[in-house]
């Protein structure tokens, strides 16, 4: 008797196909200005330079432009070692130099010139 309801329901119900729409069009851009190499440099060396810079705020920073996987200018490499001999954070000043390392394996002459301008040019300030 179940057998039968189900059957007559069964043969009652229509194949219908399911109606695909292409999606409309959406946003898919942004109004937000586009940052220049030069900007984004200066916005990270200002970063680094500031003289309330404490070690939270060194990491987290660190943190985030390691996140943009890309290899940092020497500059900014500069500004963020700086911040860590400001801090007497050895700890950060050789994370940062591992993460480069990383990232700079397959270029290592560059990863060495640059490492050494950077110790020159941190030699060269201090007092003697």
């Amino acid at each position: 008797m179940i057998s039968a309801a189900v059957m007559r329901g069964i043969g009652t119900l229509t194949r219908t196909r399911a109606a695909f729409t292409a999606p409309l069009a959406v946003r898919c851009y942004s109004h937000a200005k586009v940052e220049t190499d030069e900007e984004f440099d200066s916005r990270w060396v200002t970063y680094f330079s500031k003289p309330d810079l404490d070690t939270w705020e060194l990491r987290k920073g660190m943190n985030t432009l390691i996140g943009y996987d890309l290899v940092p200018e020497p500059k900014i490499l500069d500004s963020a070692l700086r911040a860590c001999r400001r801090l007497n954070d050895l700890a950060s000043a050789i994370r940062i130099l591992e993460a480069v390392k990383g990232f700079w394996k397959f270029h290592g002459v560059f990863y060495l010139s640059a490492h050494c301008t950077i110790f020159r040019k941190s030699n060269s300030s201090r007092p003697v």
